[in-house]
């Protein structure tokens, strides 16, 4: 693999990752059911430490992290109703 090929890889996968990472963030907010929200936190953290991975990888070649792959919109909590786990 060429040295612009791996770079090239690695912003595309940064760039879904930072978007997964928002989208669980997202997520994580919207949920109030202390097991699935506890999980996203462990779920976030673990994402944030691969991300550095990445940001370490593409510093290597002066680059800095790429904006965010595009995602499904932010989940909304549904108004006036109680949140069923099975929701999610």
């Amino acid at each position: 693999m060429h040295k612009d090929e791996l770079r090239q890889l690695l912003t595309d996968c940064a760039a879904e990752r930072l978007a997964i990472l928002q989208r669980h963030e997202a997520s994580a907010r919207v949920v109030s059911n202390y097991d699935f929200n506890n999980t996203y936190q462990y779920v976030i953290a673990r994402e944030e430490t691969h991300l550095a991975w990445l940001q370490n990888a593409l510093a290597e070649f002066g680059v800095a992290l790429p904006a965010p792959a595009p995602v499904q919109a932010d989940p909304e909590a549904p108004k006036g109703k109680k949140l069923l786990p099975s929701s999610f």
